[in-house]
């Protein structure tokens, strides 16, 4: 396992091969070498960058994240202390991973949703998955996860999600959830 004293200048952002190159002339390669230097020296070899780089080689980025990817898809997965194993408790953990969905999608109106799916591990951690157009109702949601139930099989988790078309909106699509 490698810490970070022990990461190469190169994984610096914004250190280049000529900034990396100045570095190595003053026997800089690590970040446990450039820690060993103060904040004076590394401004007076590198100017304002190299205040910026006292902070990254010791792991402090001030800089906000900034995220460009929409998200894809949603989901929640419940895995329970004892396996489930009868019919009664398998539906009802079912029923109850879908309305944590319905509740988690509310933050998420503005999105189109493409499909819902299913998932199912066994407590042999066999899994399987079953993915269909948005069912409306939850007896349909039900109709989906029978489909791939395999009955007498003791259940060890169970999860629900969407994907959601990339970058389309719709104002009013989850109403058939709430």
């Amino acid at each position: 396992e490698k810490k970070i004293v022990n990461f190469p200048v190169s994984k610096i952002w914004g250190v280049g091969k000529v900034t990396q190159e100045r570095m190595h002339k003053h026997g800089i390669f690590t970040f446990g070498d450039m820690q060993k230097r103060s904040k004076l020296d590394l401004v007076n070899m590198f100017g304002d960058f190299g205040a910026t780089m006292y902070l990254f080689c010791r792991g402090q980025d001030e800089r906000e994240v900034v995220t460009s990817g929409q998200r894809k898809s949603l989901s929640v997965e419940n895995t329970f202390g004892q396996d489930l194993d009868s019919h009664y408790e398998i539906l009802t953990a079912l029923e109850d991973t879908y309305t944590e969905m319905k509740v988690r999608l509310e933050n998420h109106a503005n999105k189109l949703i493409k499909n819902i799916f299913v998932k199912i591990k066994y407590n042999d951690f066999s899994t399987t998955t079953i993915e269909s157009p948005l069912p409306v109702e939850f007896s349909e949601y039900k109709q989906l996860f029978l489909e791939r139930f395999e009955p007498g099989r003791k259940v060890r988790l169970l999860g629900t999600g969407v994907k959601f078309y990339g970058g389309n909106t719709c104002e009013n699509q989850l109403d058939f959830f709430l």
